[in-house]
């Protein structure tokens, strides 16, 4: 029992510093941590809700992977880039030519190597905004939310009205 009671005041002690150095920065933050050893936790304003940025790419991946493991597509299935799904932002695709033929293999690398927003708009066009979200919700993260593809601010997906506080995701 000792132990658990050290441990306790120890996450106490260290989100106490954490919460204590978030303060002093200009950005809000939250923080969720978890020693995969001990199984000790920490959390500082960890419910709050952020917009997702990029992030949401990890889910989005996820996504693609239970698909693939489902029989729907392949890693080699082929997608054709074309002129209009061009976005701005990270990633290479924006100055390659259309037509260009890729793989769900190729736009998962690029999507989670150089954070490519062309790659990642494809693979949500073939997989499903809704899927993704619904996906997350399975385990467990049922605030977490992917409303659009990237790029398309003000077109949401699903949920027009958490898009129009948060962009992207949640």
């Amino acid at each position: 029992m000792l132990g658990i009671t050290v441990a306790a005041q120890t996450a106490a002690s260290l989100a106490a510093r954490i919460a204590e150095r978030l303060k002093r920065c200009d950005a809000v933050m939250g923080v969720a941590a978890k020693s995969l050893t001990t199984g000790a936790t920490v959390f500082v304003d960890a419910d709050r809700r952020f917009p997702t940025a990029s992030a949401i790419k990890t889910a989005v991946m996820v996504e693609v992977f239970h698909q693939m493991a489902e029989g729907r597509f392949g890693k080699d299935k082929e997608i054709v880039l074309a002129a209009e799904e061009k976005v701005d932002g990270s990633g290479v695709l924006q100055d390659l030519h259309a037509g260009l033929r890729l793989t769900v293999g190729d736009l998962l690398s690029l999507m989670m190597s150089v954070s490519d927003n062309t790659a990642t708009n494809l693979l949500v066009g073939l997989v499903g905004t809704a899927n993704v979200d619904r996906r997350l919700e399975g385990y467990g993260l049922v605030d977490t939310k992917l409303f659009r593809p990237t790029f398309r601010d003000g077109k949401p997906d699903v949920l027009p009205e958490l898009e129009r506080e948060f962009g992207l995701g949640r």
